[in-house]
C-alpha cells in the first residue's frame, strides 16, 4: 500500500537517519507542530505506518531486489541518506552489527584490522552485504526526479545547517535559521571516522570492496 503522505527517510545503516530524526523532532517542537516518526522495523513493519500514515518513516529497503522492495513513485517524497565512501559506509554498518551481537561495547570503538581474524570476519560481512549496497546505491542515486533528495553523510555533518535547511524545504516546512542553529547546537553533529586512508589496511579493504562490487551484474 502506498500513500502520498508518507515522508520516506530511506538510508543505508549508519548514514544520518538518527541525526535527522533527532533534528526534526527538536525543530517541530520549536515551530509548535506535531511530529510523528515511524521506526518501521520496531514499529509496524508496514508502509504507510499503521499508527500514523503521514509519519516520517525510516526504511533501509533491505528487501531490495524482491517483490517487497520499496516501489518509488512520483506521489511520495523520498530522502536517501548515504556515504560516498563505500568502505567507511560498510565498516560503520559492520560495527553496528557487532554491537547488536554484543561483540563490541559501542559503535565508536575502532577495530584493528591488522588482526587476521578481524579482517577476515569483516571481509565475510562485505561479501554478505555488497549486493545490497550496490543495488540500493544504483536504485536511489540514479533516480533524479524532484521528489527525491540525496543527502551525502559527510557533507551533511560538515555542513549541517545548510543541509538540514534543504531537508526542511523539501518537506515544505517553514525555514527559521535561528531554530536551525538551535538544533545544531543541541545535537552537535560530529564527523568521526573509525577507518581512514591513514590505516595500513585501508587500501587492501578498499580494493576488496570494489572487486566484490564489480562481480555483481
Amino acid at each position: 500500500m502506498q500513500n502520498n503522505n508518507i515522508k520516506n527517510l530511506i538510508s543505508v545503516p549508519r548514514s544520518g537517519q538518527h541525526v535527522t530524526e533527532q533534528a526534526l523532532r527538536i525543530y517541530y517542537k520549536l515551530i509548535a507542530k506535531e511530529y510523528y516518526y515511524c521506526e518501521y522495523y520496531s514499529c509496524c513493519n508496514c508502509r504507510p505506518c499503521k499508527k500514523c500514515p503521514s509519519a516520517y518513516q525510516k526504511n533501509h529497503d533491505f528487501q531490495i531486489g524482491t517483490k517487497n522492495e520499496i516501489k518509488i513513485n512520483d506521489t511520495e517524497k523520498y530522502i536517501f541518506f548515504f556515504r560516498d565512501n563505500i568502505l567507511q559506509q560498510i565498516e560503520s554498518h559492520y560495527r553496528l552489527t557487532l554491537v547488536e551481537s554484543k561483540k563490541i561495547p559501542h559503535t565508536n570503538l575502532k577495530i584493528d584490522y591488522n588482526n587476521l581474524i578481524k579482517i577476515n570476519n569483516f571481509k565475510k560481512f562485505i561479501i554478505q552485504h555488497i549486493e545490497y549496497y550496490k543495488k540500493i546505491y544504483v536504485k536511489y542515486l540514479n533516480y533524479k526526479n524532484n521528489n527525491m533528495l540525496h543527502i551525502e553523510y559527510d557533507n551533511y555533518i560538515k555542513n549541517f545547517s545548510s543541509s538540514f535547511e534543504k531537508i526542511l524545504d523539501f518537506f515544505d516546512l517553514p525555514i527559521d535559521k535561528i531554530h536551525i542553529q538551535y538544533v545544531k547546537a543541541h545535537i552537535q553533529p560530529e564527523l568521526l571516522y573509525k577507518i581512514s586512508s591513514e590505516d595500513s589496511y585501508y587500501n587492501e579493504l578498499n580494493i576488496f570492496i570494489h572487486e566484490e562490487m564489480n562481480k555483481i551484474d
